[in-house]
C-alpha cells in the first residue's frame, strides 16, 4: 500500500482480520478472493500470493551496526522510505526520504 498513512493501514488490516474470522477459508485462492473483496473499500486493487520471501534481516545482519539511526516512528523526523540501487561501478548506494510524498531522495553521504 504505497503512499498509505499508518492510520489507514491499521484500520484496513483491523477490518480485514475481524471480517476474515467470520468465514471458513480453506485455500489460499479463497483467502485472496475475500481479501480483495474486503479491502476494496480501502482502494486495494489486487492481492497476490507471494511464492518467495526474502529474509532481509539475515541479509543485512552483517552490516546492521552501520545501518542504524535512520528510521524513526511515524511521528518522528527520521526517514521512512529507503531505496538501494547499484551505481555504474557496481557499488550499492542508499537513498532516503521522509515520506512517499517527499519530492526528492536524500543522496548517500560522503
Amino acid at each position: 500500500m504505497k503512499g498509505h498513512t499508518y492510520s489507514i493501514l491499521d484500520q484496513s488490516f483491523s477490518t480485514l482480520i475481524g471480517k476474515l474470522h467470520q468465514y471458513a477459508i480453506y485455500t489460499v485462492s479463497s483467502l485472496l478472493l475475500y481479501m480483495r473483496f474486503l479491502l476494496g473499500k480501502y482502494n486495494v486493487i489486487d492481492c497476490r500470493e507471494i511464492f518467495c520471501l526474502w529474509d532481509f534481516k539475515a541479509w543485512l545482519e552483517p552490516h546492521m551496526n552501520t545501518f542504524r539511526g535512520y528510521a524513526t516512528s511515524q511521528f518522528g523526523d527520521g526517514m521512512h522510505e529507503f531505496l538501494m540501487r547499484k551505481d555504474e561501478s557496481g557499488v550499492v548506494r542508499i537513498y532516503l526520504r521522509k515520506s512517499s510524498q517527499a519530492s526528492t531522495w536524500v543522496p548517500e553521504g560522503p
